[in-house]
């Protein structure tokens, strides 16, 4: 008999929704916890103490709520954080799968393109070593420079469009003035791949494919991680209590630190990935949740 797996997933803001959906997408039994950290949106805009403190909270809220693995379902906070969560003792002692998310800059790599790739991303995600080595491990030589390699990394900086996109649609005239910048910045580089680096943008992708009169790639890492975090699952599910074959249920527990507006935006973004059938037939609850007294 199969037993149902709870995971929990974290972000900033309603981004991870994209990693939730994929998640959802692989028909097991589950339940997720998905804690959108209304409050202090977008992670991309905070020092790197307060994001590590402020993931490190929420990783120890959804462990209490007893959940076997944790997404960071957020770049910037995987770039800062992930280790940490992975040292934390709650984590170690209780044997908790954890998985980040990274710009997915090899995939874009093996696209074989000309030109510049774009790498849309934070300001602190643009600033990372992380993202610099990953750039530098997908050239085909890792001696060269990145102005010497023959596929070049553009990344574009972006500090308002992911609290935008939390905050549609009344935001929407922000998020398409944005898109522009992005668009001229592209179009000056004869850019023709975009790596979405922040799991906000994928939420508007229809909108990134309309800016151009041409085709160009999207690349982003959702199903990815899904396949991931299932991977891991599978390994350390020794007796295959989790394996499902046609039954399987699915509860999905959305929190914010925001308010109910905030709430309202997460169903919003939620509906709008699965669809109305879908999503109407989810079994969902929502809630609010402070969780500054708990300590890191």
């Amino acid at each position: 008999m199969s037993k149902t797996l709870k995971v929990g997933v974290l972000d900033s803001g309603a981004g991870g929704l994209t990693v939730l959906s994929a998640i959802l997408g692989v028909k097991r039994n589950i339940e997720l916890h998905y804690f959108a950290d209304d409050a202090f949106s977008p992670y991309g805009s905070l020092s790197v103490s307060d994001i590590q403190d402020r993931v490190i909270k929420v990783c120890l809220f959804l462990i209490n709520k007893g959940v076997s693995a944790l997404v960071i379902a957020c770049n910037t906070a995987t770039l800062e954080a992930v280790s940490l969560v992975r040292c934390l003792p709650e984590v170690k002692e209780n044997n908790i799968i954890v998985v980040g998310i990274e710009p997915a800059i090899k995939p874009a790599s093996l696209l074989n393109a000309q030109g510049v790739v774009s790498v849309l991303a934070t300001p602190v995600s643009c600033k990372s070593s992380r993202l610099q080595i990953l750039i530098q491990n997908s050239m085909p030589n890792p001696s060269l420079s990145l102005t010497d390699s023959k596929m070049g990394y553009h990344c574009i900086e972006s500090d308002v469009l992911a609290r935008a996109i939390d905050a549609m649609p009344e935001k929407l005239f922000v998020v398409e003035q944005e898109l522009q910048r992005i668009k001229g910045i592209m179009q000056d580089l004869n850019s023709r791949v975009l790596v979405l680096a922040c799991t906000h943008y994928p939420l508007i992708k229809s909108m990134f494919t309309d800016l151009f009169d041409y085709p160009i790639s999207i690349i982003e890492p959702s199903e990815a991680v899904a396949n991931r975090l299932f991977f891991l699952i599978d390994q350390s599910d020794n007796e295959g209590l989790l394996s499902t074959n046609k039954g399987y249920n699915q509860r999905v527990c959305l929190y914010s630190s925001g308010d109910c507006q905030a709430l309202r935006r997460l169903t919003y973004w939620l509906k709008a990935l699965l669809g109305g059938y879908v999503f109407d037939g989810l079994d969902l609850s929502l809630n609010t949740a402070c969780i500054d007294t708990l300590s890191s």
